[in-house]
């Protein structure tokens, strides 16, 4: 099973980077549209499985659509009224929609966890997804047809290198050295020594990557110091990503997400330790990089 999930891992990392360097960008958006539509089924699957009954077809629609609507706000420079406005239109949207489905749902126990569920399947995948296309399309030039370019590609294989590695410094350190416990109701397998191995992983790589790249992610300019911090904050964001899914899937009484992945079981097991972290790299380039 661990050789399968390094393996998995690997080829994962290694697909998506040259993909991004060198597919076009309408390519890029409608494979990050096809991980949102999958992941989101995964989430409402755990959702019918815990019994809860969701609206997944509206879930879907609006995740799609809200990431298809910041990728053009980016690519035709749409004004930040716009942006900011048509996002909040759509969440609205979905919302009367959600409440319209309802008055038509018959024989439904469970109606406040319905809207709940259906709107966390939202803003879990596709909300934070939607971060990736802020980071992948923002700060590069070129149309639809132009590969996404240094920035972009560094970015991401930056993110995922130094969240993915503090799952295996975790697992490594854990096993060898992990007496207490974090959250064992939550995850029994996970321990405060694994937490610091991985941590301490995730900075060694941040700072390797950031020497090799000798600070330049193509237009963007990293310090020693952010790759320190980015460390410490992208891997704490990781783990607590694959705490949040395992607090679901304990919840929904599945063991993983799914299983066209082996070794890691889901698209959503291998994804949930970059969703937090997608928003929080996007951030901190955003307001202390640019």
């Amino acid at each position: 099973m661990l050789k399968h999930r390094i393996f998995s891992g690997i080829l994962a990392v290694v697909i998506l980077v040259l993909s991004l360097w060198l597919l076009p960008v309408y390519i890029a958006i409608v494979g990050l549209l096809i991980l949102s539509f999958v992941a989101q089924r995964e989430f409402y699957a755990m959702m019918t499985a815990a019994k809860i009954p969701v609206f997944r077809v509206i879930g879907i629609i609006v995740g799609s659509l809200m990431i298809l609507f910041t990728f053009f706000s980016i690519q035709l420079d749409w004004s930040k009224d716009i942006a900011v406005g048509g996002e909040s239109v759509l969440l609205f949207s979905c919302l009367l929609a959600i409440f319209l489905r309802m008055l038509w749902q018959r024989n439904n126990p469970k109606p406040i966890e319905t809207i709940a569920c259906t709107l966390l399947g939202i803003f879990w995948v596709p909300f934070m997804l939607n971060f990736f296309a802020r980071l992948a399309f923002t700060w590069r030039d070129g149309s639809i047809t132009d590969p996404l370019g240094a920035t972009a590609v560094s970015l991401v294989a930056y993110l995922v290198i130094v969240v993915k590695s503090t799952d295996t410094g975790a697992f490594f350190v854990g096993r060898s050295f992990g007496k207490h416990k974090m959250f064992p109701r939550i995850s029994p397998a996970k321990t405060w020594e694994g937490l610091a191995g991985g941590v301490g992983t995730a900075v060694l790589f941040s700072l390797a990557f950031f020497f090799i790249m000798k600070g330049k992610f193509g237009t963007i300019s990293f310090d020693w110091y952010d790759a320190i911090i980015l460390g410490v904050v992208l891997s704490l964001a990781g783990v607590l990503g694959d705490l949040f899914e395992s607090l679901l899937k304990r919840s929904a009484g599945v063991k993983d997400s799914g299983d066209r992945i082996p070794g890691m079981g889901g698209l959503l097991d291998m994804l949930d330790s970059l969703l937090f972290s997608i928003a929080l790299l996007y951030g901190y380039v955003l307001f202390f990089l640019v």
